[in-house]
């Protein structure tokens, strides 16, 4: 039996990573309120997860999430200055 569970959780993908706003905001060097537009502007707010953190609800992103909305930020503001390939990478390294 335990062969059997085992063999199936190997089978399982392994669930996207996520980014709050916040950690995104921080890694575009951007404020917290563009964020917030950026993704309003990509998705329903509906569709888009949230978790509490710290006591307030934050929305969670998965990667392409976090890409679609670094490149619409990159329409309306300079993130020229930081060349920012990978979201994730860049929340790691200042972590």
């Amino acid at each position: 039996m335990n062969e059997m569970v085992e063999e199936l959780a190997n089978k399982w993908e392994v669930a996207q990573r996520t980014i709050t706003t916040r950690e995104l905001a921080d890694a575009l060097g951007v404020d917290v309120r563009t964020v917030q537009r950026a993704a309003n502007e990509c998705f329903d707010p509906a569709t888009v997860q949230s978790r509490v953190v710290n006591g307030g609800n934050s929305k969670v992103f998965t990667e392409d999430q976090a890409t679609l909305i670094k490149l619409n930020i990159q329409q309306h503001h300079n993130l020229a200055t930081r060349q920012i390939d990978n979201v994730f990478a860049e929340v790691e390294e200042n972590q």
